[in-house]
């Protein structure tokens, strides 16, 4: 069975990567192509609305899509109730957030441009694409999700592309990006309901009454955003720390700096599709694995051992052509140590990534909100330290020392659990 899960996870992982790499070589083009058609300055503009995007969305989210995984491998009949309720949540949060915002741009300086308003607009359709993303993936099927988010991308590098050509500025990159979002969430919702119908049509329909759902409809949301609340938590603290870093560096420095820094990182940040590619592949499987804790410890030391092997490739490769990589694209001399310094961050990235999942799937939320605290805090002081006094530099080294930090802390109980299940075999 082990054999046969590892199999199961490492096809999927190769080829959710492979389509991830797609995705994200269309996304990397198109920052190189503002940078070069509107400067530094504009490829910091542009990193700093998708860093306030990347927060949004996280907030909007509020743990429902991590949930969602839980909650239809416990009852995959009520898939249906599920993803409804939860959309519903989703864009009740997402339009307050909006309201709020436009009417803070209102009073706020700085906060009235165009282009940052429009790119908030997108937390609608990405926050409503992330639940039929994990509905799909509940099901197992990993690859679906990313090939249609690889050809929006690849839409949006060739529409951005013609607009830049043509002379159009940011603001109209950012409506094709949204109309391309719109659409994509549409395709997304019909292969979840098509997924899950044939499910339902193939399967045992006497199960579909499982379960006790809420009758009342306030009773019910309240009851799924407490539950929702620890992965939110969660999510926030962990994903919002990159993106804080690009606010921070923006607030404290200008926008060609965090143009220096996006030129940096988003080498690393293409590294990183392998960890997301493994979440997205590695987590449901896991989930699945409801009661054997054994079994998930092992398949969790195959992974490790595997996914920390070539994380420590792609780390040496990166730091030693750092300098090739950015004279072929941003021709930007000041990103290669950002990028030398970055390329330390992947490892642990890769590493927490698998050690995450585990404690996710043995329910041990809160202990992960306790170490996120420690890093979101320790990270946002050290990175107003270093932003200070060493600017770009500062910000990228502060990034790495977190990630190390959240590295061995979950390693750390993984390692605390796995000696406790010996002691209680052994006894």
């Amino acid at each position: 069975m082990l054999r046969n899960y590892l199999l199961k996870i490492s096809k999927d992982t190769v080829w959710v990567l492979i389509l991830n790499g797609i995705n994200y070589l269309s996304s990397f083009l198109l920052a190189v192509l503002i940078s070069r058609f509107l400067g530094l300055e504009g490829l910091g503009k542009y990193t700093f609305v998708f860093a306030f995007v990347s927060i949004l969305c996280i907030i909007s989210d509020f743990g429902l899509t991590t949930l969602l995984i839980r909650k239809i491998n416990e009852n995959k009949f009520r898939s249906k109730e599920f993803i409804l309720d939860f959309n519903l949540i989703k864009t009740s949060i997402s339009v307050l957030l909006i309201v709020v915002i436009f009417s803070v741009s209102l009073i706020v300086k700085g906060m009235s441009d165009s282009v940052f308003l429009i790119g908030i607009l997108l937390i609608i359709p990405r926050s409503l694409q992330s639940t039929y993303e994990s509905s799909i993936r509940s099901f197992l099927n990993q690859s679906l999700p990313v090939i249609f988010k690889s050809i929006n991308s690849f839409l949006q590098l060739v529409t951005s592309y013609f607009l830049l050509v043509k002379g159009f500025g940011l603001i109209n990159i950012f409506i094709c990006i949204l109309v391309l979002d719109i659409f994509t969430l549409f395709v997304l919702s019909l292969a979840s309901k098509r997924i899950i119908r044939s499910f339902n049509l193939n399967s045992n329909n006497s199960q579909v009454l499982e379960g006790s759902p809420e009758t009342n409809l306030f009773n019910k949301f309240i009851t799924i955003l407490k539950e929702s609340s620890v992965f939110f938590v969660n999510n926030f603290l962990m994903l919002s720390i990159k993106s804080l870093n690009v606010i921070l560096l923006g607030y404290f420095s200008n926008a060609a700096s965090v143009g220096i820094y996006s030129a940096g990182s988003r080498f690393v940040n293409g590294a990183g599709l392998f960890s997301g590619a493994l979440f997205n592949s590695f987590y449901p499987v896991l989930s699945n694995v409801k009661k054997d804790l054994k079994l998930k410890i092992e398949l969790t030391k195959k992974v490790l051992l595997y996914s920390s092997g070539f994380g420590i490739i792609i780390t040496i490769l990166i730091y030693f052509f750092s300098g090739i990589l950015i004279s072929l694209t941003f021709k930007t001399g000041e990103a290669v140590i950002v990028l030398k310094i970055l390329s330390f961050s992947i490892l642990p990235v890769i590493v927490y990534t698998v050690t995450q999942s585990f404690l996710f799937t043995v329910y041990n939320e809160k202990f992960l909100l306790k170490i996120l605290l420690g890093a979101w805090c320790m990270n946002i002081i050290l990175s107003i330290i270093l932003i200070l006094k060493y600017n770009y530099t500062g910000c990228a080294i502060s990034l790495t020392v977190t990630e190390l930090f959240l590295m061995i802390t979950q390693l750390g109980k993984f390692n605390y659990d796995n000696k406790n299940l010996a002691l209680k075999v052994s006894q």
